[in-house]
């Protein structure tokens, strides 16, 4: 079963297949580390034809120092376009609004050789006692980023699909999929959601009928979670996060 866009989405072109998953299917999966989500810079980045910058950006929740209390120097610096050549700016190119287009590069990512497998790693693992609770150093976008957010829940709860916001990132794990909920595990969510995909009237989610299986589902989505943020990421390699003992992880204060 998959899905067709009819319209350019989120780095997607129009008329784009995308595979449907299931919630668990989605979870299950293991990011690759091509490391593209924590760089703009990375070859792998869809860019912006107009402006060249990438399409890939952070949005608009972050502090005004970009982190650097946190950790000593800022977490996110700047990606701008300079003659054509994209780089590390001071600040982040601003609109006829003011508004900023946040596309970034993330100081803790380490690129490996060209031939290296997996081709990056992230600094901040291993930072902690317990290397499967990335709440404490890691920025919440980082452990919510692609499929383990709160919207996610939220979409599922409420009976909706999600495409996984990967369109600007065609080497990620997670490109190309649509979550449709656990509708291929659960009949009664499979049954109405089919019906509701074909057009056919379905009964009201907060119906008194539906909302004890919704309370179920709720349990279940929240029962996932793993850590204080929401990660349920696991940890990839032999050493925490792929990266090898004695790496020079820079200032962390």
């Amino acid at each position: 079963m998959g899905y067709t866009l009819e319209a350019s989405f989120q780095g997607y072109d129009a008329g784009t297949e995308l595979r449907d998953v299931t919630l668990d299917e989605a979870r299950a999966m293991e990011c690759n580390r091509c490391g593209d989500c924590c760089s703009g810079m990375r070859p792998g980045v869809k860019k912006d034809g107009p402006t060249g910058l990438p399409l890939f950006t952070w949005g608009t929740k972050f502090p005004e120092d970009r982190y650097a209390e946190r950790y000593g120097i800022p977490l996110l610096n700047p990606v701008v376009e300079r003659e054509g050549i994209l780089m590390v700016g001071e600040d982040w190119e601003r609109d006829a609004d003011g508004k900023p287009y946040t596309c970034f590069s993330c100081a803790f990512l380490r690129e490996h050789a060209p031939s290296a497998v997996p081709e990056t790693s992230c600094a901040l693992y291993g930072l902690d006692e317990d290397p499967e609770d990335l709440s404490t150093w890691r920025p919440r976008n980082c452990g919510d980023f692609p499929v383990f957010g709160q919207d996610l829940d939220d979409a599922m709860v409420s009976g909706n699909t999600f495409i996984v916001p990967t369109g600007a990132l065609p080497r990620c794990t997670w490109y190309g999929l649509r979550v449709v909920g656990p509708w291929k595990d659960t009949p009664f969510w499979r049954d109405r959601w089919e019906r509701q995909q074909a057009g056919e009237e379905v009964e009201d989610l907060l119906s008194d009928e539906n909302k004890e299986k919704l309370k179920a589902l709720a349990e279940q989505l929240t029962g996932r979670r793993q850590t204080e943020d929401g990660s349920t990421r696991k940890v990839v390699g032999d050493a925490v996060g792929g990266v090898p003992p004695g790496t020079d992880l820079g200032p962390t204060a």
